[in-house]
């Protein structure tokens, strides 16, 4: 969805921007301004997994946005000149937000966050913020804005050169807003031509859990290391224990060690390891572990634990491949790979065969195990 924000009386309530009701949605290269709210989405009527990129928010009366309820929230590459607001509100309803990116933004009016739950943001960094979290955020500092002290459209809000804030975002762009197509220029041509570029060959990211191994034990911690590797690159690999998120590593090697959450049942988990490539390819790959009261470095769980599932696109949908006890059977729980929520897409039941092989193709794509349970 694109849309061009209008200046309108000040003396009249207007919001840029209501979304309810909506799924997968897109806001992108809009200038809103003179209004009440730029974006107004404060609950869960909508699904979630809505992406802000590339839009300038200017001269709002209230919050630039008002977010809540909001799995799988991209905010990025967008200028703010007044507030960020994102608040799960216990008074309205929906999937709580998680796994939120927050990046590349300047944010010259802060952002709010409260109450949102403890794993709601899963990247928050690049954003030229003064209080600012990340590792990478610019703290202090006055930007300079190719339209001078006070742009009037969308372009006048780009940075000028050797502002602050200039290509130092994670993709080596300027922080805040990009320049938007021409209507009519056709596609540019590359900067420099690209020596064997990469070429997506109909697969996906490859993983392999290092640790720990299908069967073992953890008590109180959970360490985890991780391979992922794409013709395309890897932009980032997340980490899930049962339908939760727990973590993400966005540069290799792909490690986590995190400590168990409170309330973590003393009982097989699935741990599952999904890693994302910049062009949207997703694949998943999942073992079984077991929690322990007091775990021995070398113990491992019996057999019946000892399940390890992959999830990767295929052309008839998902293709599922892994192992576990010869022929016993398992329950295989799978979501959606962009729903950080976790809701139970699809449920099957497989069976090791005598070499405890597993096969399965599923015709329902862009899953990934969320559980495995054996039966």
């Amino acid at each position: 969805m694109t849309r061009t924000g209008s200046r309108s009386d000040r003396a009249t309530h207007t919001d840029a921007i209501q979304l309810y009701v909506a799924g997968d949605t897109t806001i992108t290269g809009n200038y809103l301004h003179d209004s009440a709210q730029g974006i107004m989405a404060p609950d869960g009527g909508d699904s979630g997994y809505l992406h802000i990129v590339n839009n300038v928010f200017a001269g709002i009366q209230g919050q630039a946005v008002d977010l809540g309820y909001k799995p799988g929230l991209l905010i990025n590459h967008n200028t703010f000149l007044t507030t960020a607001f994102m608040r799960d509100d216990p008074s309205k309803s929906g999937s709580p937000t998680t796994g939120a990116i927050i990046k590349n933004n300047l944010m010259l009016g802060g952002i709010t966050k409260s109450p949102l739950p403890a794993n709601a943001i899963a990247v928050e960094d690049y954003n030229l913020l003064s209080s600012g979290m990340g590792a990478h955020d610019i703290k202090s500092g006055k930007p300079t804005f190719a339209g001078g002290a006070a742009p009037a459209s969308f372009a006048g809000y780009l940075l000028a050169p050797g502002s602050v804030g200039a290509k130092a975002a994670d993709d080596g762009l300027d922080i805040g807003i990009t320049p938007l197509p021409i209507p009519g220029a056709g596609t540019p041509a590359p900067a420099k031509p690209v020596a064997n570029p990469a070429v997506r060959r109909g697969g996906a990211p490859a993983i392999s859990i290092k640790r720990p191994t299908a069967g073992s034990r953890f008590s109180k911690m959970l360490k985890v290391s991780a391979t992922a590797r794409d013709n395309n690159g890897i932009d980032r690999v997340g980490f899930w224990l049962d339908r939760h998120w727990v973590g993400t590593d966005r540069a290799a090697p792909y490690k986590l060690r995190v400590k168990v959450r409170k309330g973590t049942r003393l009982r097989s988990h699935t741990l599952t390891v999904r890693a994302f490539s910049p062009d949207g390819q997703i694949s998943s790959l999942s073992v079984t572990l077991k929690r322990v009261r007091h775990a021995v470095r070398s113990a491992r769980a019996g057999r019946d634990a000892a399940w390890r599932l992959s999830a990767k696109p295929s052309k008839r949908g998902t293709a599922l491949r892994g192992s576990g006890s010869p022929r016993h059977r398992v329950k295989v729980y799978l979501a959606r790979c962009t729903d950080p929520s976790g809701r139970v897409a699809k449920r099957m039941k497989l069976r090791a065969d005598a070499n405890g092989k597993l096969r399965k193709t599923s015709r329902t794509s862009n899953l990934c195990v969320v559980r495995l349970q054996p039966v």
